[in-house]
């Protein structure tokens, strides 16, 4: 269970079922609702987090830089 776990800067605080990441893929995979940092909230799927490809909810992104 990753409920209570840190990604990067997202701590997942709920289990929101299964889903199909795309229409091409054939299996369904876990997803969790996500606290980032900043105070978004974000869905993302189990191997996203696990493989860091999601490490935010986008914030840092449009961070502006000095």
């Amino acid at each position: 269970m990753l409920i209570g776990k840190t990604f990067g800067s997202l701590t997942v605080i709920e289990y929101t079922g299964e889903k199909r990441i795309s229409n091409v893929s054939k299996h369904d995979t876990k997803h969790y609702l996500c606290l980032c940092e900043c105070g978004n909230t974000i869905e993302v799927s189990k191997p996203s987090l696990e493989y860091k490809l999601v490490k935010n909810c986008g914030c840092k992104r449009f961070k502006k830089i000095n």
